[in-house]
């Protein structure tokens, strides 16, 4: 039996929290490895054992997705009525309570699949917004089965190359996002590990490929790295900085820039390389995964396979031989190296491609701030140096290279300095600080909605404050009823209200002390408050206009 995580625990409670009180469907965001897969066995766990005949549908687009899914609710419920409509999986079945769906297979059937409950549909970022999308489809299919289905998203990447973020559009599927936790609060906790990232030596000029639809066009971007002197000075390199690692992963820019990089790492090495790419029989691109992942060689290059649904918690060296424009992809690339595993303790991230310098620090990416820009995934630029003893990207203002210990000198002032790029990881601004005590005050700004301000004292003369905003409207009211079910409680409705409840103590604080203004980013919480939990449904009956059992043999679903 698997114990939840509490993040995860508190991810399911802000899913029933959102249904029970808002309309429109959320996105639950987490990092790669924060444990989707017993996420989503939780969830339908909790609604089956609520109503024993709700009907659920899983659906994502890769075998092994679906494979690691269903596995965690067999394992949760192993009675329950499970079955596939996907061609990888080998079944084609449209009955069953809880339907394993392969999109490319399922996009077809939605009237044969008939009435839903509650679609889970995981890696969310790749939700098109192209009407005629099989993902529109099927869904648009499944809505007219039952126009009140509820619909949540999965993703570490709330957004898209082309559209920006995927929720709070006029043609979005998603509303809002119900529960986020950050890489940092999950890197502190022990569930995934670091990543330190450094320049690759070989220089690589971009300046000829041009860019469609937001992104670099792939034949020419082949073309600026498939060079054999430059793939010659980058293998050379990642060998060497392969020394004493166990998995390295290549990301290259084309399937025959690929095959090139095997080459030349076998011919210097001997070692066993494997190449796998969309041209890869199925067959044997599982086969190869498995050896890889079974730890049979160390060296395994992809060209656009392997950024979701892959699983290797072995790798410690990710090497970037592509550019790429989008920050979702730079997300789930990085992400690949994250997974913690026995003997790791952080993984290093080798870029050819200007990705760290073009998208910033991997934990530092606000898909909030794509929202009120209305814009994509940008070119995120932010301060960074290099460790000149081992060439580590950190934020410009340590002083004391994190990963060898070097000694910064102090630097010469320079009011015309400006900075080009940004660090992979941005945690040397963030501390966790104990706090001695918690004050809630009521906050009044002439012309705007009152909010409780929230002081966490750190000594007797140092606070640090958030603002929680009941009485706002969008994200700021999302994000105090997010602030609010975390602590257990039911959002209240007004300041006043949220200031008669005894609220949970808080021990400690973590703070992300660079930039303007201080900004909470997680707490921890000490001996819970002696209050009353309020009910785990609303009292009064469900006022929805239709009748289920019309459609499916169900009881009243807990949403």
């Amino acid at each position: 039996m698997f114990e939840l995580r509490d993040y995860q625990s508190e991810s399911i409670d802000s899913v029933y929290g959102w249904f029970r009180t808002r309309k429109g469907d959320p996105l639950l965001v987490l990092p790669t490895g924060a444990g989707k897969s017993i996420i989503q066995a939780g969830l339908i766990r909790r609604c089956l054992n609520d109503a024993p005949r709700m009907r659920i549908i899983m659906v994502s687009h890769v075998k092994e997705l679906l494979e690691q899914n269903s596995a965690k609710v067999q394992a949760m419920l192993p009675e329950v009525d499970m079955k596939f409509c996907s061609a990888s999986m080998g079944q084609k079945d449209f009955n069953a309570q809880v339907l394993v769906c392969g999109i490319q297979t399922a996009h077809k059937y939605a009237t044969q699949i008939g009435y839903t409950d509650l679609v889970i549909l995981d890696e969310a970022q790749l939700l098109p917004d192209k009407d005629e999308s099989m993902y529109r489809k099927f869904l648009n299919g499944l809505l007219k089965m039952n126009p009140h289905m509820n619909l949540l998203g999965m993703t570490a990447t709330p957004y898209r190359l082309s559209s920006g973020v995927l929720y709070g559009q006029d043609d979005s599927f998603f509303a809002g996002v119900c529960y986020e936790v950050k890489i940092t609060t999950l890197i502190e906790q022990g569930h995934l590990c670091r990543v330190t990232g450094r320049r690759g030596i070989t220089h690589v000029d971009l300046s000829s490929v041009h860019i469609r639809g937001g992104e670099y066009i792939d034949r020419e971007l082949q073309a600026a790295f498939d060079i054999d002197s430059i793939t010659q000075s980058i293998v050379t390199e990642v060998i060497a900085a392969s020394k004493g690692c166990e998995g390295v992963l290549m990301f290259s820019s084309g399937i025959q820039h690929a095959n090139h990089l095997a080459d030349a790492i076998r011919h210097i090495t001997g070692e066993r390389v494997e190449v796998v790419s969309g041209k890869t029989n199925k067959v044997e691109r599982e086969k190869i995964i498995q050896g890889y992942k079974d730890k049979e060689y160390r060296w395994l290059i992809n060209y656009g396979v392997l950024t979701t649904g892959f699983d290797a918690p072995h790798i410690d060296l990710l090497v970037m031989c592509r550019a790429t424009k989008s920050t979702g992809l730079y997300v789930q690339i990085i992400g690949r190296g994250m997974r913690p595993s026995p003997g790791k303790d952080k993984c290093m991230v080798l870029d050819y491609g200007g990705n760290i310098d073009r998208h910033g620090a991997v934990d530092m990416i606000d898909h909030k701030d794509m929202l009120k820009s209305g814009g994509g995934s940008g070119d995120g630029e932010a301060p960074i140096k290099e460790c000149p003893e081992c060439m580590a990207l950190i934020h410009l203002s340590v002083m004391i290279c994190p990963d060898c210990d070097y000694e910064f000198p102090e630097p010469e002032p320079n009011l015309e300095r400006t900075a080009s790029n940004a660090a992979i990881m941005s945690d040397e601004s963030i501390e966790w600080f104990d706090v001695r005590d918690t004050t809630y005050n009521l906050h009044k700004k002439q012309g705007k909605s009152p909010s409780m301000r929230v002081d966490y004292w750190i000594g007797d003369l140092l606070k640090y404050s958030e603002w929680v905003c009941f009485e706002h409207r969008g994200f700021a009211r999302r994000k105090a009823e997010s602030w609010s079910l975390r602590r257990d409680n039911t959002p209240p409705g007004t300041v006043t209200e949220a200031l008669a409840i005894l609220w949970p103590s808080v021990s400690a604080v973590m703070v992300k002390t660079a930039g303007k203004f201080p900004e909470i980013i997680d707490v921890k919480f000490g001996e819970p408050a002696q209050k009353p939990l309020p009910p785990p449904f609303p009292e009064e009956e469900d006022v929805r206009e239709y009748n289920p059992a019309d459609y499916w043999d169900t009881e009243d679903i807990p949403f």
